[in-house]
């Protein structure tokens, strides 16, 4: 069966993890486009406006005959889907544009969970057989003097993990198994040094270590959770002690083995910190402030995915 796209838009992140895989993807997507439908943007983070310029551009033609296959981790994902679903100034078609992840990054959490693993990859089976499926991200309102809106495609956290992810971005190792080993112990040193906070939610004010929301099934490459990403609603963990209990929270994890101190799944959440911390969305650090409000939600507007894996 032909695919059904007349366009095909290419954004790869120059500095991403796996960068050389998303290329070799990129290269093997053009052979079922002919050369004028498609376009490809490279963008390097920091460095360059260029990318940045185009992708903004680009997105105002966009329709729901686009495919835009994404070369990057989940942030990159992330911040394309912030772009297009936040921009009042788009037209519904535009926002209707499929996404297909390209498995860039490190965790490529968004990639798995849409189309399976980045080692058993077929591109021509994903064109001719995926489906369009709808994904309702979370909708992240940060008020702390002014007020600032995110979208979570994955997962927003608070606390330990999001200081976690601080300290391991600055991992440069791209061989597999030097970069496990470094992000193991780079979250081993996070368990130890990271302090919980103090927040109030749902009107008790509660000491917590970590907090965490997942809009799918899967965060940081190996923990599971029993939540789909098509689902409107997103799944709560929350550790509210320190070692020994998180030691053997993290032991878990890294075994791929499901357990939670708490959990409850949700639709809407709201919290206010008591002291500043980190947050996390979608693989991307921010600072919260002391005294700031937080309302996390489904958002009212999904993105589009190709998915091989998931159904409406």
């Amino acid at each position: 069966m032909r695919h059904a796209f007349n366009r095909c838009v290419i954004i790869t992140n120059t500095v991403s993890t796996n960068h050389h895989r998303a290329r070799q993807l990129s290269e093997d997507i053009k052979k079922h486009f002919t050369e004028d439908q498609v376009d490809v943007i490279e963008v390097t983070p920091g460095k360059s406006k260029t990318g940045d310029s185009l992708v903004e551009e680009v997105i105002k033609s966009l329709d729901n005959k686009t495919l835009v296959c994404i070369g990057g981790g989940d942030g990159s994902i992330s911040r394309f889907i912030n772009r297009l679903l936040l921009n009042p100034n788009l037209s519904k078609g535009a926002k209707q544009a499929v996404v297909l992840p390209l498995w860039g990054g490190n965790a490529n959490d968004l990639a798995y969970m849409v189309n399976g693993s980045a080692y058993a990859v077929d591109i021509k089976k994903i064109l001719d057989k995926g489906r369009v499926v709808k994904v309702y991200p979370m909708e992240v309102t940060v008020r702390a003097g002014k007020i600032e809106i995110h979208l979570a495609s994955n997962y927003v956290s608070f606390g330990a993990s999001a200081y976690a992810a601080k300290q391991i971005s600055d991992l440069n190792a791209r061989n597999p198994i030097r970069r496990f080993i470094k992000e193991f112990w780079g979250i081993v040193r996070a368990a130890k040094q990271a302090r919980p906070f103090t927040a109030e939610i749902d009107g008790r004010v509660a000491s917590i270590y970590d907090l965490i929301l997942v809009n799918g099934s899967r965060i940081a490459k190996v923990y599971r959770t029993p939540n789909r990403l098509t689902d409107k609603a997103f799944f709560e963990l929350v550790i509210d002690r320190k070692p020994p209990v998180f030691l053997s929270y993290l032991a878990r994890i890294i075994r791929g083995v499901t357990w939670e101190r708490k959990r409850n799944r949700r639709g809407s959440h709201s919290l206010t910190v008591h002291d500043a911390t980190w947050a996390q969305i979608d693989g991307e650090v921010i600072d919260i402030p002391k005294g700031a409000r937080i309302d996390i939600k489904t958002y009212k507007t999904p993105f589009y995915v190709l998915s091989t894996k998931l159904r409406s």
